[in-house]
């Protein structure tokens, strides 16, 4: 939940990275991309999701050798930080947030009976 670009990338590769790798191939970028595009005409998804994928590689395979490598990726989002979740959202919104610091700071204050918490 940090504001640091630096430790967002890094998270956000390693979500991508599922495959711990320690780059993002066309498979995982394939993956990625499947889920943006949706409709009836079959042919017509797949041809907008291979021109996502060329899209893709051209911005972020910077050295074109067909895998996509965290420093390769950091490069990019420094550049354009809109990137950062290019291949689907890892961070809660700013409504997320602000539940998530609601629940923190109540959780903070409530203070539980040693007993209830040995029974469960």
């Amino acid at each position: 939940m940090s504001n640091k670009l630096e430790e967002k990338i890094k998270f956000t590769f390693q979500i991508y990275n599922a495959t711990n790798t320690g780059y993002l191939n066309r498979e995982a970028v394939t993956l990625g991309v499947s889920k943006f595009f949706m409709g009836d005409d079959e042919d017509e998804v797949n041809e907008l999701r291979a021109d996502m994928l060329e899209v893709l590689f051209k911005k972020f395979d910077i050295d074109r050798d067909g895998a996509i490598s965290y420093e390769e990726y950091a490069v990019v989002v420094k550049k354009n930080p809109m990137l950062l979740e290019f291949l689907g959202q890892c961070f809660p919104n700013v409504d997320g947030m602000t539940v998530i610091a609601y629940c923190t700071n109540i959780m903070s204050k409530i203070q539980f009976a040693k007993s209830d918490i040995d029974e469960k």
